[in-house]
């Protein structure tokens, strides 16, 4: 083995050595199937083979022998912080008009998101010189062509979305090689399609407890018009329903029906204030189970899931949101959009191919407006 990527110890005694090889493929493999969500798959998969490229010196490969205990004698000669090389490597193969797409994001996979003038700033590690051991010899892929019009204002967005993808997929991989068994809580989520028998159901049996009264009339025909809509394609849709009119189930029902439809993996719903979510939780709990709906917020108490495996697995959930059904606050969800952190970010590129549901929409800041405005329509 020439590069040691990640590496432990298990309860035997043995060392567990992850290459360098094996973790970029790992990490190009995910980032690029992430990014093909919206038409990138490509510049995910050069995110991914470029993004540790800086392990294969000599300086990180003593590092990490040293700190890992593997070698605990071993003497570190230099700089052993890894993430500029493969920056300056993707740099060099496809100019700088890709400081926004690949540079940024590889240089950054562990400090958080430069802002593009700290990029040749005179403390830039861009302008550091790569150690001579270092084979900088990269093919360089054709990328795909963007599917999709992409202004001045979405720039930053999309510049976020390759990031989550480049994260996470990291993050993922290491998982994957240091701890099987988190990893391993994360697969066989149940897709939305098996979980609508549980929706018509419980809408069944409620309708046939319902009273003969107007008001129960009301709430079947917005329940209907919702229905008849959700084959329609992925867009902006409102609904407007006085208190009463059974906005919660109507718009439950579209989304889950529009997602199916137009081929999308889960739902999110974003809600002002965290009452009204723990009375939206209950709901959905009710009807799809509590290991199917997640709920992410600040004042979210882990221990009420007795389940230990459900509560590791919920807990493992809030970090990249790769559930079918989220419920959260819009502070949540819009914080993350224009975050620059690596462990916020991680979630962005499953709000893509998703339907959000915006509760209480009138009450979105109004100061904010337009960046949360524009922010949809890039994720649109």
């Amino acid at each position: 083995m020439k590069y040691i990527s990640h590496i432990y110890q298990d309860q035997a005694g043995h060392w567990i050595i992850q290459s360098n090889e094996a973790h970029t493929a790992g990490v190009a493999k995910l980032s690029s199937q992430f990014a093909a969500e919206f038409g990138m798959g490509v510049w995910g998969k050069v995110l991914g083979q470029f993004h540790d490229r800086g392990k294969e010196t000599n300086a990180f490969q003593q590092h990490i022998k040293k700190d890992s205990g593997f070698a605990p004698e071993t003497k570190v000669v230099g700089d052993y912080h890894h993430a500029y090389i493969g920056a300056i490597i993707a740099r060099n193969l496809y100019g700088k008009t890709a400081d926004n797409f690949f540079v940024n994001q590889i240089l950054s996979h562990h400090s958080g998101l430069h802002d593009s003038c700290e990029l040749d700033g005179e403390k830039s590690e861009l302008k550091k010189d790569i150690p001579a051991e270092v084979n900088t010899n990269a093919e360089k892929d054709v990328l795909d062509k963007l599917s999709f019009k992409c202004g001045a204002s979405d720039i930053h967005h999309l510049s976020r979305m390759l990031y989550s993808c480049l994260v996470d997929a990291d993050y993922l991989d290491t998982e994957a090689f240091m701890d099987k068994g988190s990893s391993e809580l994360r697969a066989n989520k149940t897709a939305l399609k098996d979980l609508l028998p549980k929706l018509e159901a419980y809408l069944r049996n409620l309708k046939d407890r319902a009273e003969n009264t107007e008001v129960n009339h009301i709430r079947s025909e917005v329940q209907l018009r919702c229905v008849q809509t959700a084959v329609s394609p992925i867009g902006f849709y409102s609904l407007t329903v006085p208190t009463g009119g059974g906005k919660t189930l109507s718009s439950l029902v579209w989304a889950m029906k529009h997602a199916i439809h137009n081929g999308q993996k889960r739902m999110i719903i974003a809600i002002p204030y965290t009452s009204i979510i723990v009375q939206t939780v209950a709901i959905l709990r009710d009807i799809f189970g509590t290991e199917n709906v997640l709920e992410h917020h600040s004042n979210v108490d882990p221990e009420q899931i007795k389940d230990e495996k459900l509560r590791e697995q919920m807990k493992l959930a809030t970090e990249n949101w790769d559930y079918p059904i989220v419920v959260t606050t819009n502070v949540q969800l819009f914080e993350s959009m224009f975050s620059n952190k690596p462990s916020v970010c991680r979630k962005l590129h499953n709000i893509v191919n998703s339907v959000l549901i915006l509760d209480e929409v009138q009450t979105l800041p109004m100061g904010y407006l337009q960046p949360i405005v524009d922010s949809l329509k890039t994720y649109n």
